[in-house]
């Protein structure tokens, strides 16, 4: 049995909520990779991404990613893009059970206000299109990541979290699994 819990998925997903939600029905340690990034280098994740540049900014995230995923037990919300790179995903399929909170694109728009946006380094300087584009790409690297498939689009954060502790449950009983 995995006993850390990752929840990866595009911004607005609800990883943040969600695993906070899902640790405390748990019992268990809540970690945003995010937070855990900024508290490492005394720096917000968007001054990072500024200063540092995507590429550079993903290394930084993959060495904090290897540290996290060594703790022995928690629930991990992993950052939009964590799934990009391949050793990432490997890293994360073999030490944690992945969940993918998948979300309709529509809502998706409607979560990123505009002040929302701003708040999110690669959602903010980006057209509609450029956004669009981002979510689509992204789509096969959560599904390549993860053991389970979770909807979250018109769901409320405490059901999302319950509809994955429900997964877990089901996914040990049938360890082989896959995204569902």
């Amino acid at each position: 049995m995995r006993t850390i819990t990752a929840l990866v998925g595009f911004m607005g997903a609800g990883k943040t909520v969600v695993g906070q939600l899902l640790a405390a029905r748990l019992g268990l340690p809540f970690v945003d990779l995010d937070q855990q990034i900024a508290k490492h280098e005394h720096r917000p994740v968007s001054e990072l991404l500024r200063e540092l540049g995507e590429a550079r900014f993903r290394r930084l995230e993959s060495k904090i990613l290897d540290e996290v995923l060594g703790q022995d037990t928690g629930v991990l919300a992993t950052g939009g893009g964590t799934v990009l790179s391949p050793e990432n995903r490997r890293r994360l399929r073999e030490r944690a059970a992945v969940v993918w909170l998948d979300l309709r694109l529509e809502d998706v728009l409607a979560r990123l206000t505009p002040t929302e946006r701003q708040e999110r380094p690669l959602a903010a300087d980006r057209g509609l299109e450029e956004l669009v584009a981002l979510f689509e790409s992204r789509r096969r690297y959560y599904a390549a990541a993860a053991h389970l498939r979770i909807e979250t689009s018109g769901e409320i954060p405490s059901r999302v979290a319950r509809n994955v502790e429900d997964a877990l449950e089901r996914m040990e009983m049938d360890p082989a699994g896959g995204a569902r």
